[in-house]
């Protein structure tokens, strides 16, 4: 099913220095083509779960209101919008993808674009949709939506480009019959209500100041689940941080007795991960309870994107903040074991 939505928003400057580049509103037009499985017999169990959710693909263009410095963002996502509570009217979206930004910082030809260092970001897109349906094939919608654009911190500079947008559009339409037949075999499958997660990650981050280059850091994550419904899951876990930027840093600083320990950090997290079938998405937030640098504060932040390949091995990216800071983005590998 095609989907035309038109929007027009502003950026917002959540650093008082990044007001100067921001000179008009930001115009954006989006296509998407989404799938809604039509015949009952062929639904999958997570599709019955939400209530028949719409999926796809889509691309957005955004012109950023400033040619010369910031230009333009080309994105190519993923979606999925989900009905609140059932109703046929109102839904939530999320968004995920990848995207190119046409000005970025360069010190010789855009030092004043102090907000992306790169050109190919992360693209993430969360908002609320009201829908009204014209006739069987045809319906008008009104999104409201915050986006997200940045590096995850492997380039400098890296504060990232936040956007309000409000937009209308149109979706042709299929309607679905029989659902009710299904929707109760569903929701009383079995599933594992409790199981436990060892995943290994990597990535690389980078300094502020320090252009040239960025840092191999790491991180080893035990996790228990606990999973009441066929939704949702809960999660409670240990990681393990390895950072090899904290030499460099403590150079900068100007302290010098730094020995093996400082290149850990251990936290503690809890988080909450809906659940899509093959596909989580995790929700975390930890503290530290073990850090001799302490150079970012005591808690940290995961949201992570969880592909299981069979029903022991997944695969995992995750974005680990503090609070609306990126540190760096995370690329792993995961085990389930102890199942039950």
């Amino acid at each position: 099913m095609p989907a035309i939505t038109l929007a027009n928003g502003f950026i917002m400057p959540h650093h008082q220095y990044m007001n100067y580049l921001i000179n008009g509103h930001v115009v954006s037009v989006g296509l998407e083509i989404l799938n809604k499985n039509i015949v009952p017999e062929k639904l999958k169990d997570w599709q019955v779960a939400y209530k028949m959710p719409l999926s796809g693909w889509g691309v957005y263009y955004l012109n950023l209101g400033n040619p010369k410095q910031l230009g333009d963002i080309w994105a190519a996502y993923k979606k999925i919008q989900i009905a609140i509570h059932g109703s046929n009217h109102f839904f939530y979206h999320i968004n995920g993808g990848i995207a190119f930004l046409t000005k970025s910082f360069d010190i010789d030809n855009n030092n004043y674009n102090i907000i992306i260092g790169s050109h190919i970001n992360v693209f993430f897109k969360f908002g609320l949709t009201f829908q009204q349906n014209i006739s069987n094939k045809l319906i008008l919608f009104s999104d409201l939506y915050f986006i997200h654009s940045s590096n995850g911190n492997y380039f400098e500079p890296n504060a990232g480009i936040n956007i309000i947008n409000l937009g209308v559009g149109m979706r042709f339409h299929q309607p679905i019959n029989n659902y009710n037949l299904i929707e109760n075999n569903v929701l009383r499958k079995e599933f594992p209500k409790y199981f436990s997660e060892l995943s290994i990650n990597a990535g690389r981050k980078a300094l502020p100041n320090i252009m040239s280059r960025n840092f191999f850091i790491g991180s080893v994550l035990v996790n228990s689940v606990f999973r009441p419904n066929f939704k949702n899951a809960f999660d409670a876990g240990l990681d393990i941080f390895y950072d090899s930027s904290v030499k460099t840093k403590m150079i900068f600083a100007e302290i010098s007795d730094y020995n093996a320990d400082n290149f850990y950090r251990l936290g503690f997290h809890l988080g909450y991960e809906p659940q899509f079938g093959k596909t989580a998405i995790a929700i975390q937030m930890g503290v530290y309870f073990f850090d001799k640098l302490n150079d970012e504060g005591y808690f940290y932040h995961r949201v992570a994107i969880k592909q299981y390949c069979s029903k022991k091995i997944f695969l995992g990216v995750a974005v680990k903040t503090h609070f609306f800071k990126a540190e760096f983005i995370e690329w792993g590998i995961g085990y389930r074991f102890f199942s039950k």
